[in-house]
């Protein structure tokens, strides 16, 4: 599939595939995120600035057909977020929802609180105060309780272990079993660079269609050549494979190293960045071989 818009280069979606994007324009960007997340809810787009997923039909597929998931990394204490505790309450009720034990055991609770409240009465020169329960329903309870978190025994929890569990756990409520479209925004900010391999991994494991917006070379990186897209001032997309099959044809990578390569390489050029590199390699990209 294809996501076409109006401002920019089509970027090629293949499904259960990771794929990186990096804009060098901040209102390229801007406009990208907004209009994808207007498609997925759905929002009407006018004709002139516009954003659509198309299948290999070239047919429109509508916002609906897709279970969207979205993470905006930008927040350093993920256990505290108030998403993150509206998250963990709306998974509980999916939970408890699912499993007809726990909701027989919440209704006895109730009965219980019926019984026990019944007891419950003060007199006072012949006023009588009695206490009775509300009907509270199964949303209410879950709010009223409070969340606590831990990990290995620690109160800290790695953002990347919270994120994992939170998506991992959203996923399974996609009960209609509709396509998956996971968009990560910025996972740098939101996680030590030690710990950058490791939610790499957890992506990639997901097998789901997932774009990660990123400035960060390890995350841009990590997905396949062709899956990472470089978005240039007016919309224009990087030829990173091109870029690829001149590393092979001057033999300046073995074939083992010049994706990787490939996409270093990509990736410095586009930002003007050639500082550092081998000399031969510096030429080559100033050049205009390609």
């Amino acid at each position: 599939m294809r996501i076409v818009n109006s401002f920019m280069d089509d970027l090629p979606i293949r499904k259960g595939k990771l794929h990186t994007v990096s804009f060098e324009s901040s209102y390229i960007q801007s406009k990208f995120r907004d209009l994808l997340l207007a498609y997925f809810q759905r929002k009407t787009q006018s004709d002139c600035d516009y954003l659509h997923i198309l299948n290999e039909k070239r047919e429109e597929v509508h916002g609906k057909d897709f279970y969207f998931v979205s993470f905006d990394c930008n927040v350093i204490n993920l256990r505290e977020e108030k998403s993150t505790t509206q998250l963990l309450q709306k998974l509980l009720f999916h939970h408890l929802e699912n499993n007809p034990e726990l909701i027989q055991e919440y209704m006895e609770f109730n009965e219980h609180i019926n019984e026990f409240t019944s007891h419950i009465e003060m007199e006072s020169d012949n006023m009588v105060i009695d206490f009775r329960p509300t009907e509270k329903t199964i949303t209410q309870f879950i709010k009223s309780l409070q969340i606590y978190v831990e990990y290995n025994e620690n109160h800290y929890v790695p953002n990347y272990i919270m994120r994992r569990f939170l998506i991992q756990s959203i996923l399974k409520m996609n009960l209609t079993e509709k396509e998956v479209f996971l968009l990560i925004s910025f996972p740098e900010t939101d996680i030590g660079c030690r710990d950058y391999k490791e939610f790499i991994e957890i992506l990639k494991q997901l097998q789901v269609t997932t774009l990660i917006i990123t400035t960060q070379h390890d995350f841009l990186t990590s997905a396949e050549k062709e899956n990472m897209f470089l978005v240039d001032k007016d919309g224009g997309l990087y030829d990173i494979l091109e870029l690829y099959q001149e590393l092979l044809a001057f033999g300046l990578a073995d074939k083992s190293e010049s994706s990787l390569i490939a996409k270093t390489l990509a990736f410095k050029d586009f930002k003007k960045n050639y500082f550092l590199l081998d000399g031969e390699l510096k030429e080559f990209l100033q050049s205009n071989k390609f």
